[in-house]
């Protein structure tokens, strides 16, 4: 056979043809692909991993909410705390001195202990914004009722649960007025309102807060890190601006603490299936309650409950912050709201 030069004509005509020869013989293999049942085998193992995987993110996410929800409620013992350090007593619970007020006498101020932390918790200026409104007693709505004062609808981060749905949540008044509502309650002892003087005053409480409360480091008797100062509460969405349990949900309303709206009991141990009864509430089966007539000299009451399995988490005196199991011993949990009844408080 002769000698075909690489670089001569002959030479790249005989490379040529040795190629395209290579490219026949692989052109003759037959091509191979996915079968459907190979594909429809991936499409299942991709279902069986991610159907493992979604509950190991859901969880990890609801980690991180119950953090964050952990570091408010720190961040509101902190913020009791520096208010007791500066005026040597915690928040009055609320402003007014009895629950059902009108406009007519000291009562008619509805704000409570939320308002007067605000600027420990880095909304001092909302509380220069109202602050002209909070020592004033007026027979004027603009006054009496804080959702019309300015900056009501201001959303606060650090009153918000992560973990709840409804968050965040802003009441609209049947005027259109918006006002904040929150996830946070603070506690007012192992009873419902009230069993002090008049119509539901709220004024004789065995817990921290209570309408026009006072209450100094010195007087938990209990001590403080047995003694209850906030927890949390589930919010629910309001359905119209009607009033009444299929309209408006009162439960949380930081800016009108009319019926005991920003506290909560320690009668019942958390997510208890015991009803909450309010002026105005949303009946659900993960949060029942029953509306309250105005001005009745019924029971009003609202217990702790939570998004969080098992239970929920609460602020003590102390600024600590620790998870409640819903199994709780009723009794025990009864003892935690009360500063001063003098029972001992073992392991919780």
């Amino acid at each position: 056979m002769p000698y075909l030069s690489r670089s001569g004509p002959r030479g790249s005509a005989s490379r040529g043809t040795r190629y395209d020869d290579e490219s026949a013989i692989f052109a003759d293999q037959p091509r191979r692909g996915f079968t459907l049942i190979e594909l429809l085998v991936v499409i299942a193992i991709i279902a069986v991993l991610i159907a493992l995987l979604l509950p190991a993110v859901q969880q990890a996410r609801e980690a991180a909410r119950r953090s964050q929800c952990k570091n408010n409620l720190k961040q509101l013992g902190l913020a009791m705390h520096n208010y007791h350090d500066t005026h040597s007593t915690f928040p009055p619970g609320g402003l007014g001195d009895r629950l059902w007020s009108g406009p007519s006498t000291a009562a008619t101020n509805r704000a409570g202990w939320m308002q007067m932390i605000l600027p420990y918790i880095d909304q001092a200026p909302l509380y220069n914004q109202i602050s002209p409104y909070m020592s004033k007693w007026n027979t004027s709505a603009d006054l009496y009722s804080p959702w019309n004062w300015p900056g009501a609808g201001t959303i606060i981060p650090t009153l918000m649960c992560p973990s709840d749905p409804a968050g965040p949540k802003v009441h609209q008044s049947p005027s259109g007025v918006r006002s904040f509502q929150g996830n946070y309650v603070a506690s007012s002892g192992s009873t419902p309102f009230s069993p002090g003087t008049g119509t539901q005053s709220g004024t004789v409480m065995n817990g921290v807060f209570y309408q026009m409360s006072s209450t100094r480091m010195r007087d938990l008797v209990d001590g403080s890190s047995s003694t209850l100062l906030v927890s949390e509460l589930i919010l629910q969405p309001d359905r119209s601006t009607t009033l009444g349990t299929n309209g408006q949900d009162w439960r949380g309303w930081y800016w009108d603490n009319f019926g005991g709206t920003i506290y909560f009991s320690t009668e019942f141990p958390p997510n208890t299936d015991q009803v909450d009864q309010i002026i105005s509430c949303v009946n659900t089966a993960l949060s029942p309650c029953a509306a309250i007539p105005n001005g009745t000299s019924g029971r009003i009451v609202l217990y702790s409950r939570s998004y969080h399995t098992g239970g929920v988490q609460v602020t003590l005196a102390d600024g600590s912050v620790r998870f409640i199991s819903q199994s709780l011993n009723r009794t025990l949990f009864q003892y935690l709201g009360s500063r001063n009844d003098g029972n001992v408080i073992g392991d919780f």
